[in-house]
């Protein structure tokens, strides 16, 4: 009898199990909107330092810009983890480390995009599309260590 091969599965994703390990999804909402409304929030701070600074219009616009560009890649790596879909805890830190990847390479793309297409001075756009990522970015990961923190544990 070959009964260590079959695997229990139920159709309650709050309690799948996979080898005593819980299965869930992620909080989608959460992960969508906390990092949006935190790039955002940098974006326009930079807006306002730029301008009080006495930079352009230009400088000051990347801030706006690059918290479009975060929040692009932001979801562009939830797309790739799929957080709707109810997967063993211990698989979300490599599906967050690939999203990590997509995210870096779509916010290096687009800021490309930007770089060329503006007049802005390049270290105007490394404070103000780096700092809208980077909020986003520890925003995103509060809010899974919160979530992660309030799962229940594998007996």
């Amino acid at each position: 009898m070959r009964t260590w091969m079959a695997t229990p599965m139920t159709t309650n994703p709050e309690s799948t199990t996979s080898g005593g390990e819980p299965s869930l999804a992620l909080p989608v909402a959460r992960l969508i909107a906390w990092p949006s409304i935190a790039a955002t929030i940098a974006g326009i701070i930079w807006f306002a330092v730029a301008l009080i600074a006495g930079m352009g219009l230009d400088e000051a616009m990347i801030g706006l810009l690059g918290a479009g560009i975060a929040i692009v890649a932001m979801t562009a790596g939830l797309l790739i983890m799929g957080p709707w879909v109810a997967r063993p805890v211990s698989l979300w830190m490599t599906l967050w480390l690939a999203g990590m990847m997509v995210r870096f390479v779509v916010a290096l793309a687009c800021a490309w995009v930007l770089y060329s297409a503006t007049s802005a001075g390049p270290w105007a756009l490394l404070a103000g599309v780096g700092g809208c990522y980077f909020a986003a970015l520890l925003t995103e990961v509060i809010v899974l260590a919160g979530f992660m923190n309030r799962t229940p544990k594998a007996a």
